[in-house]
């Protein structure tokens, strides 16, 4: 303990010089004891080892507060203040120091007294509530991000359950039409003219059950979030009918005239996703139908603008080789067309015109309008164009605008082209590998059509075995169906592609298949197949497919095997 009588225990006196140093200290027993220093006026046995008093408030305090220290006892005259002190092992202990601070103007000293109370362990419970309370802070951040997610997910899942329900519908629907008119052509045998009829409604009913299907493969496309851009030539005019032949009906029960203006478009045929510009045609379409009055008309207007070539940094595309000039025509062709769907609606006219986030957040989620603008919007992201709605008055527009690529390229829809690629592929020799009876017969009667001759494997198994055993030569190429009894088509390329007569394991590989998404068409490639085409198909696409699968392997006499 102090031997002044008049200090506690956890009180002090000090006198700092002119320049600040401690010119004496005289701390409480308490004080010292917490601290680890000797107690002033105190015998401590020889054998005893313990450090004395700093000499300096700069030694005692902590360096990161003796500035706030200085600042208090040059301005007030009491204060409060929380610090660190030294102890005589070189940590440091928090303490409470209140002063009283009396300054002499004569001789320029200042005299301190005060309490300093230990509260190293109450700072220590703060701190550790501190850190609860920011894990638990952490926690509500994480449980709410989480509740977002959970709703989120919730919402998705509503949308879908109501647009595959919407789908299923649409199904039914268009296979009620199918079986229907195949019934009225079955009955009808004697009047050919009625079951022409019949067939014709049979087709559209089909191609209205094919525009469903996209819907359900861009649903997936769109969930999973890789949205993979395919590229291929299509007619934009043929888009435009296909989608308008597919939503008739919904036409119909408005009674609504539709028309559509291309007089503005140079390029009619077009390199892009036409599966993409369908829905985005499509989207905009069923808005367009909801939005309308019964009896009222809706304008399908497409314009063709050309990419400025001052946009187009040739300088970071030139980088040599003949994959850079095919950059630079692709870059030089490229065009955007603009895609606008106008109507007239019976609203009056409003100020405002909502963005697409608020037409989705206000639209009915049951809104077919509402999930196929929602689609579609998604798809003009993807393809790099941009979305807009128009409102003059009481007519709407919604505008969007699509790059789209015009490079020369090969086009299927060229006659002349349909009936070399048949010559082409006439007097082949094919193993057609298919596990449905009907598609089977469908395929054959195509193969039979185009002079094709060909055997026949009902799994891959049967396909593996029947190349093996082949003379070299004898097939031009396989046509692989993929998912199938036994073995799928995936594992029988493998086990052709392993032969070791490379005339055999060589032999092309087109993957026929009713699997649309692009991790399927990834996965036949990755497999070593070299051609890919979806089912349904058109007979004339099947045959491209073949031409394109067997360019440079077909034997130019049927006679002659491969060397």
């Amino acid at each position: 303990m102090s031997d002044n009588p008049n200090i506690s225990e956890n009180s002090f006196r000090l006198v700092l010089g002119t320049d600040g140093k401690l010119k004496s200290f005289d701390p409480g027993e308490s004080i010292c004891v917490a601290l680890g220093y000797a107690v002033p006026g105190r015998t401590y046995d020889e054998h005893t080892m313990i450090a004395p008093l700093p000499d300096s408030l700069e030694t005692l305090i902590c360096t990161e507060d003796i500035p706030e220290v200085k600042t208090i006892v040059s301005r007030r005259d009491k204060a409060a203040i929380r610090m660190r002190l030294r102890t005589s092992a070189g940590s440091y202990r928090w303490f409470e120091v209140f002063l009283t601070i009396i300054r002499d103007n004569l001789s320029g000293l200042v005299y301190a007294s005060g309490t300093a109370q230990d509260i190293q362990d109450e700072v220590e419970r703060e701190k550790l509530l501190r850190e609860k309370l920011a894990v638990l802070s952490k926690l509500e951040e994480s449980e709410a991000a989480l509740r977002q997610e959970k709703e989120k997910t919730k919402n998705e899942a509503i949308r879908s359950n109501r647009m595959l329900s919407r789908l299923s519908h649409d199904l039914r629907t268009a296979m009620n039409s199918i079986l229907g008119f195949t019934e009225l052509a079955l009955d009808s045998d004697s009047d050919p003219e009625s079951v022409r009829t019949s067939l014709l409604e049979i087709r559209s009913a089909g191609q209205s059950l094919m525009h469903l299907l996209d819907e359900l493969v861009d649903l997936g496309r769109i969930h999973s979030g890789d949205i993979h851009v395919s590229k291929e030539r299509f007619v934009l005019s043929d888009a435009i009918e296909n989608v308008c032949d597919v939503l008739y009906e919904e036409f119909s029960s408005k009674n609504l005239i539709i028309t559509h203006d291309e007089s503005d478009v140079v390029h009619n045929e077009v390199v892009g996703d036409a599966l993409c510009i369908k829905q985005i045609l499509s989207g905009l379409l069923i808005t367009a139908v909801e939005s309308a009055p019964s009896d009222g008309s809706i304008n399908v207007t497409i314009r063709e603008e050309q990419v400025p070539t001052d946009l187009i940094d040739l300088d970071e595309i030139l980088d040599g080789g003949a994959t850079s000039r095919q950059k630079v025509n692709e870059a030089r062709s490229a065009r955007r067309f603009i895609f606008e769907v106008s109507c007239s609606v019976d609203e009056p006219e409003t100020p405002d015109v909502p963005d697409f986030e608020e037409i989705v957040e206000i639209a009915d989620e049951s809104s077919p309008a509402a999930q196929s603008l929602f689609a579609a919007k998604k798809f003009i992201s993807v393809l790099g164009g941009d979305f807009t709605i128009n409102r003059i008055g009481n007519s709407v527009s919604w505008i969007a605008g699509i790059p789209l690529s015009t490079e020369e390229v090969e086009s299927s829809y060229d006659e002349t082209l349909i009936e070399e690629t048949a010559r082409t592929i006439s007097g082949m020799h094919v193993l057609l590998v298919e596990d449905n009876a009907v598609n089977l017969t469908l395929e054959k009667n195509v193969l039979r059509k185009r002079n094709i001759t060909f055997d026949e494997a009902h799994n891959g198994l049967e396909a593996v075995r029947a190349v093996s055993s082949a003379e070299a030569g004898k097939y031009d190429l396989i046509l692989m169906d993929i998912r199938m009894p036994v073995m799928d088509g995936c594992e029988a390329a493998d086990r052709i592609r392993m032969l070791d007569d490379p005339r055999l394991s060589s032999v092309p590989i087109l993957a026929m298949t009713a699997d649309a998404f692009e991790e399927d068409r990834k996965r036949c490639f990755d497999h070593g197949m070299d051609g890919y085409i979806s089912k349904p198909f058109k007979p004339d696409q099947l045959a491209a497919a073949i031409e394109k699968a067997t360019r440079g392997n077909y034997r130019a006499n049927p006679a002659t095997t491969l060397e």
